[in-house]
């Protein structure tokens, strides 16, 4: 089977990350329009949480998440 060339691909973060945004915008307002503010706030009080919780494994666990040992190295 004949081998066909790698080439560089298209970084989509940016693109990802705005609608991210987007959905968590009009989740938040169909929250908001079904049950009200207090559980708007209680849902964003508990995303920041989820979000400094998984910033917090990642520094501490910083040597573990940094994937499979380098074995080309002696």
């Amino acid at each position: 089977m004949p081998e066909r060339p790698v080439h560089r691909v298209e970084d989509y973060t940016g693109t990802c990350l705005v609608l991210l945004g987007v959905n968590l915008f009009w989740m938040l307002v169909a929250l908001m329009l079904v049950l009200g503010w207090p559980a708007v706030l209680v849902a964003a009080v508990a995303l920041d949480g989820g979000i400094r919780r998984i910033g917090r494994a990642r520094v501490t666990g910083s040597d573990r998440a940094s994937g499979p040992p380098d074995r080309s190295r002696g």
